[in-house]
């Protein structure tokens, strides 16, 4: 028996910017602030920098790049590159 089983794949790689990069580190994540703190953009965004406390990209982010509604805040990294991060304020719930 001779039979020579070829298995071709294709690979295909995709090239994130560091942008995208940055994005993917705090999409979807949770942060937690001090109780009552849950609309106040300052430690909102002191909380998501501790995310990825070493990505320049998160580290640059400035309190207009954050819009905060109903537990979650909505950053804006870059041009059409956003990402959502849910807020817990201590000892509550998202």
């Amino acid at each position: 028996f001779d039979d020579e089983g070829e298995i071709t794949a294709t690979v295909t790689i995709i090239a994130l910017s560091d942008e995208e990069v940055a994005r993917n580190l705090i999409d979807g994540k949770t942060v937690q602030v001090a109780t009552g703190a849950g609309a106040d953009k300052a430690a909102v965004l002191a909380a998501i920098k501790a995310l990825a406390p070493d990505n320049t990209i998160i580290g640059a982010l400035a309190e207009g790049d954050i819009d905060i509604d109903s537990g979650a805040a909505t950053v804006t990294i870059d041009s059409g590159i956003t990402a959502t991060v849910y807020i817990v304020e201590a000892g509550g719930e998202a």
